[in-house]
Parts: C-alpha cells; structure tokens; sequence
C-alpha cells in the first residue's frame, strides 16, 4: 500500500484542509506562556490544518468556556480539573471541545506546560505539513518514546524483559509531555485517566513497603516507580511517612502515563518517535536533494513508517529502491 496512488490523488488531499484539536493543559503561567509560543510556531508551521486550541488552566478550575480569538486560529479558554493533574484536565478538556465544537478532527494533539523543561523541543519542528498528512490518513501517534532502562539502569538492564503494567507489558513508555495522535488511536484511548484507585493499589500507611500484591504491577515496574522518585526524578525524595502521599500522587501519574503507552501501543498505531527522528534526519539531506519532488514525498513515507528498526537498513534499503535513480552503488552508501 503506497500513501499516494498517483499524483492527482495527492494534490487533492494537499488541497483539503484537515481539522486539528490541541488540548493543552497548563498549570505555570510563565512556562505555559513559553510552551504557548512554541504551539503558536507549529500552527503557522501546519498551514494545511485548520487549527483549535483549548487551553485548559488547572489553576482556574471555575473558569467557563469561552472563545479567546478566532484567527489565526481558533483558541478557546477553560477552566481545568485538577483532581488528577493533567490527566483529568486533558479529558475534561476533549468532553467540552468534543460537544461544543464537534468531534470530527483528523489529529488530536495533548501537550502540558513541561514541555519547555523536559524535552528538546526544537524536535517539534518535525511537526510539518507532512506529519499531519500523516495522522490525518494513517492510524498512528507521534511522541518522546523513553525506555525504563534510560531512567532506571537497575533492574530492566539486568533482567533484560519487559515491565508488567497490569494485563500490558512493555520495555518503553511514551511521554505524555506532548503526544499526537491520529483520530482512531485517540478514540481508542479515551478517556485517558484510567488507573484512579488509590486504595486498591497502595498500602494507606507506608511501613516499608508502597504497593499492595494484587497492584496489578509487576515487581520490576514497582522498583522503577520507587528509583525513579527516590534516585533519578530532578526533584527526588525520600520515601517515608510525611513523603508518601507525595509519591502515591506522582507515581499514580507516571502509572496513567505508562498504561497510555500500553493502549496506544496495543492498538497496532504506528508509533513514531522524535527522538527516532532526529537521528535519522542527519543522513536523509544529501539523498533527497538527488531525488524528484514527488520522490523525496515517497521517501520520507518509506523511512517514517518503515519497520525496519535500524537507521542503517532503512538508509540501505531505500538506495537499492532508488538506485537507479541516484545512480550509485547501493552497496556501500556514502
């Protein structure tokens, strides 16, 4: 299956404009305004998109809907649900766009005020017209995708399999910093707070031990929640008792964020990474300047949706699809 059949086909979908929804949730007035400036940058960078964006304020938790401008794009203002942090302010957020303005957008994009903070956000600028070509026309999300061993050396290193977050298991996790997804895939997850039992999952006093056997999380995904609060998180802790409603709150959130992975993941989207991404971009330049425009389009469909999981197979297996046309020796790529 190619994504154009032909080159009418493709300049009809260049001409209709697709329909994008950000939910983005702030908290920070500073950093929201920082991330806003980087979401205004890829509406103008998307042109073939008509663009809404909900900002949803979970400091203002009482603050009603209410329309803030209409162009350059449509940006609306809504108070958020704090209850369960972003998670909660994200569906409270597609519950009130979804009824008031519809829900037939071809891509949904969440994204929160860390951003600016966590990730390097100047890979945001692989957000083009043809990502969004992409999720308008194919199932698939596209994100930061960490694996536990990146943060947690011990025990997934040395165990070598994957986390068990509960009927999941999975050796990477996608971060809920900014995610985009196509419009099947999100409403496959939605709504995206699942895990809010508290009490079923944790001890209601810490005596040494957070998590209660039947938790539903394996022992290795256990360890990590604690490693990750305790040795790696910038703003680490020691668990005891004045810290662990502290850290039931933080790791419930962490919970929310890997089992949204899990579902993301489960159904069969194609995932694509930034961090993917920007490694692959180093080589694509020269190849492409040797191709047709129409070409390079097809190029870039290759090398994106490619199940190839090396960078090198991708780059050898597309010079021998072009190598007539680039006239070189498919065999030893420069």
């Amino acid at each position: 299956m190619t994504f154009f059949n032909d080159q009418q086909k493709e300049a009809a979908a260049r001409k209709r404009k697709h329909k994008g929804l950000i939910l983005f949730a702030c908290y920070d007035e500073e950093k929201a305004d920082e991330v806003y400036v980087l979401l205004r940058k890829l509406i103008e960078t998307c042109t073939a998109t008509n663009w809404y964006l909900v900002r949803i304020d979970n400091n203002q938790e009482d603050l009603p809907w209410s329309e803030v401008q209409k162009r350059p794009f449509r940006e609306y203002s809504l108070g958020g649900d704090n209850l369960f942090h972003e998670f909660s302010a994200w569906d409270k957020g597609w519950n009130e766009a979804s009824k008031r303005l519809g829900d037939e957008f071809d891509l949904i994009i969440i994204v929160n005020d860390a951003l600016k903070n966590s990730k390097p956000y100047e890979q945001l600028s692989f957000m083009n017209n043809t990502m969004v070509r992409y999720l308008a026309n194919w199932d698939a999300a596209v994100g930061w995708v960490d694996t536990f061993s990146r943060v947690s050396p011990d025990p997934i290193d040395a165990i070598a399999r994957p986390m068990r977050i509960f009927e999941n298991k999975s050796r990477c996790y996608v971060t809920t910093t900014f995610i985009a997804f196509s419009r099947r895939v999100f409403l496959d997850v939605v709504p995206l707070l699942r895990v809010t039992d508290v009490d079923s999952m944790y001890y209601p006093r810490y005596e040494g031990r957070a998590f209660r056997p039947n938790c539903g999380l394996g022992v290795e995904y256990q360890n990590f929640l604690l490693a990750h609060q305790s040795r790696k998180w910038y703003r680490r802790y020691e668990l005891d008792a004045d810290t662990y409603d502290l850290f039931k709150r933080k790791t419930l959130m962490i919970i929310n964020e890997g089992y949204l992975g899990c579902r993301i993941i489960a159904t069969k989207a194609k995932l694509i990474n930034f961090y993917e991404l920007a490694r692959k971009s180093k080589w694509k330049a020269k190849t492409l300047k040797r191709l047709e425009p129409f070409d390079q389009r097809r190029f870039l469909f290759m090398s994106l949706m490619s199940d190839l999981y090396s960078w090198r197979e991708i780059k050898r297996s597309s010079i021998a699809f072009y190598r007539k046309k680039l006239d070189m020796d498919w065999a030893k790529p420069d």
